[in-house]
């Protein structure tokens, strides 16, 4: 346990990193994306303006357009493609990364569930630190929790579940479904 605890401490630091980095390519993308939509809607504006006679406007409003943007490069088709290029590959970067992060998170939700199906090892392991005559004051202390522990799990598995079900249902307005469902899942296994 202590191995498998010290391998995961050491590759935290790979797993934050292979996190941040489709996030910060999507945020690199989102500012070109939005410079990009800036530029021609400032040019549109003062085309707007000149046909509608007003130099002024038109003067404070033209930008030339970046050099490297071309006509063919303009058109519809390309930037839809480019976009969802975009979407796909971002959204495969997150879902990944959410894969993964559920894997680890139910791997240690599965060994507390099957420990509290099974709780010979750690009663065996709490028998053999305290002395042989505590044994029966420990072993009364052990059946009453182990009354309360069904009642427990059943309770945490049911805030679980309220708690992923509100955040869902009210992010479900704000985010689309998509991602309400993945911040109520998030929500609920941390909760």
């Amino acid at each position: 346990m202590s191995k498998a605890g010290t391998k995961l401490w050491e590759r935290l630091p790979t797993y934050w990193e292979r996190l941040q980095k489709p996030l910060i390519r999507m945020e690199q993308k989102a500012v070109l994306s939005e410079e990009k939509l800036q530029a021609e809607v400032t040019t549109e504006m003062a085309q707007t303006a000149k046909e509608e006679g007003k130099p002024e406007a038109a003067r404070r409003t033209s930008k030339p357009a970046p050099p490297a943007i071309t006509k063919e490069a303009e058109s519809i088709r390309s930037r839809l493609s480019q976009g969802i290029q975009g979407v796909v590959g971002s959204f495969t970067a997150v879902a990944f990364n959410a894969a993964q992060i559920l894997v680890v998170v139910g791997h240690g939700l599965l060994r507390r569930h099957l420990t509290l199906m099974n709780p010979r090892p750690i009663l065996g392991a709490i028998f053999m630190i305290v002395p042989e005559h505590h044994h029966e004051r420990t072993l009364t202390i052990l059946q009453r929790v182990g009354r309360f522990i069904p009642r427990w799990a059943f309770a945490t598995l049911l805030a679980m579940l309220v708690v992923g079900l509100l955040v869902f249902l009210l992010m479900w307005p704000f985010f689309g479904f998509v991602d309400a469902l993945a911040l109520g899942l998030i929500a609920g296994v941390f909760e």
